[in-house]
């Protein structure tokens, strides 16, 4: 799966530690630094980037922004840019944050 606006790894190390390979993507190079540490030794890749352009070459059944992730994009344009890079990453009958809402 893929986390979006990683951080420290928090969601990433919890994912990993139950089983989960994920790729953890982060704009901050000192959070990387955290989260390589919290990681060690569990199936996290970490990638620089930014939510609203990125381009891993390869698609996911899980796209994750927790704790708000998405709040950190201001602009609707920005939001709008996060989610297409969401959905060309997502695989077919994938999930992401705008197709995982619940319906009341």
């Amino acid at each position: 799966m893929l986390e979006l606006g990683a951080g420290q790894g928090r969601v990433a190390a919890y994912l990993a530690r139950r089983g989960a390979e994920v790729w953890a993507l982060e704009p901050s190079a000192a959070m990387r630094r955290r989260g390589e540490v919290a990681t060690r030794g569990l199936p996290v890749h970490w990638v620089a980037g930014d939510m609203r352009a990125f381009e891993l070459g390869r698609r996911f059944p899980l796209v994750l922004a927790p704790f708000n992730a998405l709040m950190h994009l201001y602009t609707l344009s920005d939001q709008d840019a996060a989610l297409a890079c969401v959905v060309r990453h997502l695989e077919a009958g994938g999930s992401s944050p705008s197709t995982s809402t619940t319906r009341s």
